[in-house]
């Protein structure tokens, strides 16, 4: 079942315009909640919008996404200044954290490595493998296209 749906600003604002979308305000006066057909909403402006207000939005299941965290081989370090503000020390601990769609498999991590979204969405070449029956992937990747008057340039677009 999917429960939350990612979207950029431009495309929140542009459901709010045609009232789509559901706020709940928690009693206690914490942050509203809002939902799309009883699905949750996290918006990210990390989602590129083009200035066209092309965009993706991404409808999730639980447990579709799973993440791993690990200590690479410099993950800790300790750095002494005698000299420099009475005598200090700085301990320095680095994590390695990934993410990867359930029922999937990276046909080569070195492709991968230090690329974002916009580089692994736009690849010519396939970055994953399916594993197993795709109807058991719990994510749907839909692109559609908003009104260009919720494209903000350089706030919910990348900057130039």
């Amino acid at each position: 079942q999917l429960t939350k749906i990612v979207l950029n600003s431009a495309a929140v604002g542009a459901m709010r315009d045609q009232n789509l979308i559901d706020t709940i305000q928690p009693s206690n006066g914490g942050t509203p909640i809002s939902y799309y057909n009883g699905i949750e909403i996290v918006e990210d402006d990390a989602l590129p919008v083009a200035a066209d207000g092309t965009t993706d939005a991404f409808i999730i299941a639980n447990g579709a996404v799973s993440y791993g965290l690990a200590n690479p081989e410099n993950s800790y370090e300790v750095k002494r200044d005698s000299l420099g503000n009475g005598g200090q020390t700085a301990v320095i601990n680095r994590r390695t954290l990934a993410m990867q769609i359930a029922g999937t498999s990276f046909t080569d991590v070195t492709k991968v490595a230090g690329l974002g979204y916009s580089a692994i969405n736009a690849s010519e070449t396939s970055m994953y493998d399916l594993v197993g029956d795709p109807r058991n992937i719990g994510i749907v990747d839909y692109r559609f296209t908003v009104d260009k008057k919720f494209v903000v340039a350089g706030i919910n677009t990348p900057k130039a």
